[in-house]
């Protein structure tokens, strides 16, 4: 370091580069872009039944978009790491507080021991 430069911080040297963080946020975005992708995927299934194609072809096709999806998906959340996965999974799931009701199917199920009561 040259004596007419100013001493900066350990985190701002511009010298110093992370380059194990940048790169783990890279493969995070990449993973990111792959699990997102694999949304479109789901959509155009849709479609698959209108195709010009015989049954067998049409399943066969159908087959591979499913398969596709879930790898794009799947490998997406290991690339980007358990974190981002946990993270992009509570997006879709519902919260309590929006449903109006409790959202677990265990709560559904009326305790056999518990009696309705009537008035009489």
């Amino acid at each position: 370091m040259l004596p007419s430069q100013p001493r900066l911080p350990m985190t701002q040297d511009p010298l110093r580069t992370d380059s194990a963080s940048g790169v783990r946020g890279r493969w995070t975005r990449v993973g990111v872009v792959l699990m997102v992708g694999s949304l479109p995927l789901w959509v155009v299934l849709l479609g698959v039944p209108f195709l010009p194609l015989t049954v067998a072809a049409r399943g066969g096709v159908a087959t591979g978009i499913v398969v596709l999806a879930e790898v794009a998906f799947w490998g997406g959340a290991f690339v980007a790491g358990p974190e981002a996965a946990r993270r992009m999974r509570s997006w879709w799931r519902r919260s309590r507080s929006t449903t109006g009701g409790d959202s677990e199917p265990k709560s559904w199920i009326r305790d056999p021991g518990s009696r309705i009561r009537t008035s009489d």
